[in-house]
């Protein structure tokens, strides 16, 4: 779970100051980097055409505008009916027309549907391998991590063909408030200016309780010793970003790693 939390954290990071087209271009290729897959695509469904219209895909030699993907006989359609799917192996023989078939000759295949705000399936995140996979649980993992902030954008992109482009700094909040891993705003003294629902959540703070503490109220304080040298360097420009295992006081006075 160590793993599959950094992995987030990492693919997060990169997508921050990223939106609309270059969201996904950027999620696509950071997914199939972590999990090692050969092709990832990122579809919207279509209901008037009954299929789905391909809106990012890696590697990058695939062109997403020409790809249209049916609905039937594929390994989409029961992701589409069922939330999530994989298959480990065997998926020519399963699915003898499985999108990309001839040029990729895939023999795994996992997917999980992305939802808009209101819980509604608008497309598929689907990833393809050349060669069977044997721990599928991990890559089903990532992708129902991802998923929520992934769906979230996909409404975003999808809304902004019809209307004007939305305020970019409300996108980032919002998808940032929808993380399913903790993540907090500081200032450059540490105080807390803001932080999401998954850390008061983990916490146990309400967040008015959070913006009157400082980072290092909440760190153990040999973490913190640490930590403050970390960021002494990035005010110095010695370096960009730190990852640390560290330990956190939580309100009721448990230890969280």
């Amino acid at each position: 779970m160590r793993r599959a939390l950094d992995s987030v954290y990492q693919i997060i990071s990169s997508l921050a100051h990223s939106s609309g087209q270059g969201y996904f271009d950027t999620f696509v290729s950071e997914i199939a980097a972590v999990v090692m897959a050969d092709v990832v695509l990122i579809t919207a469904w279509e209901p008037n055409a009954a299929q789905f219209r391909a809106q990012a895909a890696y590697p990058s030699c695939l062109e997403p505008e020409s790809l249209q993907l049916p609905l039937t006989g594929s390994p989409d359609a029961i992701t589409w009916h069922e939330g999530e799917a994989w298959f480990s192996d065997r998926l020519l023989q399963l699915f003898p027309h499985v999108p990309l078939a001839q040029e990729w000759q895939p023999q795994a295949y996992a997917g999980i549907v992305l939802k808009n705000a209101d819980g509604e399936p608008i497309g598929i995140c689907s990833l393809l391998y050349r060669q069977p996979q044997a721990n599928m649980g991990k890559v089903m993992g990532l992708l129902k991590l991802l998923g929520p902030l992934a769906g979230r954008e996909l409404a975003l992109l999808l809304q902004r063909a019809q209307q004007p482009l939305p305020d970019s700094p409300h996108m980032l909040q919002s998808m940032l408030s929808h993380a399913p891993v903790g993540i907090g705003k500081l200032d450059l003294a540490g105080r807390i200016l803001w932080a999401n629902p998954a850390i008061e959540k983990m916490l146990g703070y309400p967040l008015d309780e959070l913006l009157h503490r400082t980072i290092s109220d909440i760190n153990h304080p040999e973490d913190w010793m640490r930590s403050a040298e970390y960021y002494e360097q990035i005010y110095r420009g010695e370096r960009s970003s730190f990852t640390q295992e560290k330990r956190y006081f939580c309100k009721g006075g448990e230890v969280l790693w």
